[in-house]
């Protein structure tokens, strides 16, 4: 395999990836969407490291402009999750003040 094969496969993986995040972010399993957003982020680098090979240039182009193209969902879902994180954490702490409130003034 030429360095444009090798090329256009990671950019083929790149956008698999992506696709698979996007389903893992949607089925909120956010554990394994970490582990193939670690996958991506390796993945990127390495298609990126040298210059790209003029025989994979629109292919990679072309795949990229697709994994850009979901980015927002995964970003939006990403943030939605956060969001959902930080008020279950608040109501948390809520709750445990409130128990150490009833604690000390029921004895």
């Amino acid at each position: 395999m030429n360095d444009a094969d090798t090329r256009k496969a990671q950019a083929d993986k790149l956008l698999e990836l992506t696709q698979t995040m996007v389903d893992l972010a949607r089925e909120q399993a956010w554990e394994d969407f970490e582990h193939r957003q670690q996958e991506r982020d390796a993945l990127s680098r390495a298609l990126f490291a040298d210059d790209m090979p003029e025989a994979a240039a629109e292919f990679v182009a072309e795949r990229v402009s697709q994994v850009l193209a979901m980015d927002p969902e995964l970003m939006a879902r990403v943030q939605q999750a956060r969001d959902e994180a930080g008020h279950a954490m608040r109501e948390l702490k809520q709750a445990q003040q409130g128990a150490a409130a009833y604690q000390r003034f029921s004895r």
